[in-house]
């Protein structure tokens, strides 16, 4: 092979096997009763890097993969056709995930259509957003790249504050054109009021404001925070009044993991609970559902499975006789 001013020896039937390119090439010479040639030179497209990567797999000898020579192999095996590098690069690829390289390794399952890398990368970027956001990539992202960040409800932060300070380093970047999308996307309703007041209103910039479309959203926000601070049945009415539904700035983030309780009791003397509450770690809340137990029950055990959750053994109180009773039952709450 001839690519880059240079040759590289390899045994065309291992190229015909391995690579959509070469088994075209050779099928067509045969069609048109074309002499198969002995050498064959490649579009200097080709990455010469890439290229001795991958004819060291395709002859099953050793190769080294490595962040600085991934992206030339894959456009090596995207332009000669050779899937199974491709497969070998997104397992190296899945494999050196980590905060420090995500965003990277997300462009390049980007550029080649390397879809389950892609999502890996994104469940990656949402669950592990402060240290990614402490990265150097994280400022050089296109203002696409990050608004999809910021305005996924999935996106795990201990507080909306990192949001902020994220959003606020990027913009500083000389982004500043950015400024009203960006903006929109961070929840300055779930801050606490004392944070929003003393750092997010105490570190507004001269470029924010002068823009008055951030004005009014910090303004809202403000005024709303202020409200949800201390509310009071005759302000509440008027945040119905004012909003209709919860604002875009006040949308809750989803959690990631819940904690259900299901049944118990509340004392020793109690009768058993047949209710069910979860725990949303996002915003250090219970919240009672919509799914009860037939009958009360303690000391049983619950697995969740999928979207169920299966109860299991424990013991209730008979209705009539008030005497306690082993349950052998299982119940399924959906």
């Amino acid at each position: 092979l001839k690519c880059g001013g240079k040759s590289f020896p390899a045994n065309l039937k291992l190229l015909e096997a391995s690579s959509d390119y070469f088994a075209a090439l050779v099928q067509r010479r045969i069609s048109q009763k074309i002499e198969v040639c002995s050498e064959v030179s490649l579009l200097d497209d080709v990455p010469t890097t890439g290229l001795t990567e991958l004819l060291l797999f395709i002859h099953s000898q050793p190769s080294t993969l490595s962040l600085d020579t991934v992206d030339d192999v894959l456009k090596a095996a995207d332009f000669l056709g050779v899937a199974e590098v491709t497969r070998t690069c997104e397992v190296f690829l899945s494999g050196s995930l980590e905060p420090g390289s995500v965003l990277e390794i997300s462009g390049l399952a980007r550029d080649y259509m390397l879809e389950g890398l892609e999502a890996e990368c994104k469940d990656m970027i949402l669950s592990r957003f402060q240290e990614v956001a402490a990265t150097e990539e994280f400022l050089l992202l296109e203002s696409t790249e990050l608004l999809a960040i910021l305005s996924d409800d999935r996106l795990v932060v201990s507080g909306e504050g990192e949001v902020w300070e994220a959003a606020l380093a990027w913009l500083q970047g000389g982004r500043w054109q950015h400024v009203v999308q960006i903006l929109a996307e961070v929840r300055f309703g779930l801050m606490d009021y004392g944070y929003f007041k003393d750092t997010v209103m105490g570190q507004v910039l001269d470029e924010v404001k002068g823009n008055s479309v951030v004005q009014d959203l910090l303004r809202e926000a403000g005024h709303y925070l202020a409200v949800m601070a201390s509310p009071t049945r005759e302000t509440a009415d008027e945040m119905i009044l004012r909003h209709g539904v919860t604002p875009q700035f006040a949308l809750p983030r989803l959690p990631q993991t819940f904690l259900f309780a299901v049944g118990g009791r509340s004392s020793a003397t109690s009768a058993p609970s047949l209710s069910a509450e979860v725990y949303d770690s996002s915003s250090d809340q219970w919240t009672g559902v919509k799914m009860t137990l037939p009958v009360g029950l303690v000391y049983h055990t619950a697995q969740a499975v999928g979207e169920r959750i299966f109860v299991m053994g424990g013991r209730s109180v008979d209705l009539l006789t008030k005497r306690r009773v082993d349950s052998s039952q299982t119940f399924i709450l959906d």
